[in-house]
């Protein structure tokens, strides 16, 4: 579907953009949501309240169930365009009168455009047709339930932005995790050795912590758009994961990623790529599938890049993750034989697994054997010092035998757990 934008009039183009395009250029600021249009109205109100005055702003929504193109301008326009007039019927503008409404009313939007997708393409298609649209010199990409941290950011990037040198596509910044309130702040992103790697600017080691996770944050990123066309687009093969990838391609191909130590961003908890699930087993198969792809594509052929204990690493979880993928979403279509060459072909696997969870449960009960074993110890000193019967000696004896092996028994229980988890912590597990 082809998206049509509303611009200001000519008359202030003249008086006002033509006269800031060199100082201040054109900013994309695309807002994308999909079963989160809840929050949509204080994401775009954080990038309507920016003292930077060239943004083009683009709201997308990618295919949410009812949830139409009309909904969502009723419910922006209600809620945050014309928030406190008594009624706003957006049925009443036509041929463009609504846009060209906040054109008026924000002098800071200079491009406008709403859009919703009639399917859900995935957040990596939704944001590559979007970005190619885009008329920005520079791009950022805004989710609907997160939000720019103040009025200053944009203009903050820009500045700084602008004094890198010409070959400098990508600026990313300080990300706070937020509570799902946006009100109490979790932790920065980045803490101060992520802060150092990026600083170092050494392509080779951030490509390096890259392969562990994605340490560096997409929100509060903000590309130059010609990137795209130096480094490569964004890879649509994948469905969720657009960040991860493109900083990994990147890295590898030694771009150099800039760093401005200043909070930019709010990101709410509760996504699927911190492990939150409910109510979305198929975004997390998704999630779980451009995971596997990511490794496949964008580390296992470039293992020569990272230190040898690292791309031990790499192959391991991408080995137990194929695994985990292939049980939950695979086996069950399968045959019995494949079923069964299946658990034979993993037997070391289960049966490293089976022993670990085996000593795990025993390292629980280990501080309980051995004071068990000192109670029954206690026990048969006491009736070898009694001046009962020769049975009660006997008796005794029996107690300190069975105390001492149990007190040895708890010991090296402990021992063992220690040698194995040991073991997986130098392996990588």
């Amino acid at each position: 579907m082809e998206i049509r934008y509303w611009e200001k009039n000519k008359k202030y183009q003249i008086n006002y953009l033509k006269r800031r395009e060199q100082e201040y250029p054109l900013v994309s600021i695309i807002v994308i949501s999909y079963n989160n249009q809840k929050f949509l109205p204080e994401s775009v109100k954080s990038v309507l309240s920016q003292e930077y005055s060239n943004i083009e702003l683009i709201v997308s929504d990618d295919g949410t169930k009812d949830f139409s193109l009309e909904q969502m301008k009723t419910l922006l326009a209600k809620e945050v365009f014309f928030k406190g007039k008594k009624e706003v019927n957006v049925n009443l503008y036509q041929n463009g009168e609504l846009e060209k409404s906040i054109l008026d009313r924000y002098e800071n939007i200079q491009r406008i455009c709403f859009n919703r997708n009639a399917v859900n393409s995935g957040t990596v298609k939704h944001l590559k047709y979007l970005k190619s649209i885009a008329k920005g010199k520079y791009i950022m990409f805004l989710a609907a339930d997160d939000k720019l941290h103040d009025e200053k950011v944009v203009i903050d990037l820009i500045d700084y932005f602008e004094t890198l040198p010409e070959d400098a596509y990508i600026l990313t910044s300080q990300c706070g995790m937020y509570d799902y309130t946006l009100q109490n702040l979790y932790y920065f992103v980045l803490n101060d050795d992520l802060k150092q790697i990026l600083l170092s600017m050494d392509s080779r080691r951030i490509f390096e912590e890259l392969t562990k996770w994605c340490f560096i944050p997409a929100a509060g990123t903000i590309y130059k758009k010609k990137v795209f066309d130096i480094f490569g687009d964004l890879d649509d093969r994948y469905h969720l994961i657009e960040d991860w990838t493109y900083f990994l391609k990147l890295s590898r191909k030694g771009a150099r990623i800039y760093f401005l130590d200043r909070l930019t961003y709010m990101h709410r908890d509760g996504g699927i790529s911190h492990g939150n699930v409910n109510g979305s087993n198929e975004a997390w198969r998704h999630y779980q599938e451009d995971s596997l792809l990511l490794m496949e594509q964008e580390m296992l052929p470039y293992l020569d890049k990272v230190t040898p204990k690292q791309a031990q690493k790499i192959k391991k979880k991408y080995k137990n993750l194929k695994r985990e993928i292939f049980i939950k979403y695979e086996l069950k279509e399968k045959n019995r034989k494949e079923k069964i060459d299946f658990v034979f072909s993993n037997m070391t696997y289960y049966g490293k697994r089976l022993m670990e969870l085996f000593l795990g449960a025993l390292d629980l009960n280990a501080i309980y054997i051995v004071k068990a074993g000192g109670g029954i110890l206690l026990a048969g000193i006491l009736c070898l010092n009694s001046n009962v019967r020769e049975i009660a000696w006997l008796f005794g004896a029996i107690l300190e035998v069975i105390g001492l092996l149990s007190i040895f028994t708890g010991i090296v229980i402990k021992l063992l757990w220690k040698i194995v988890r040991y073991g997986r912590k130098i392996c990588g597990a």
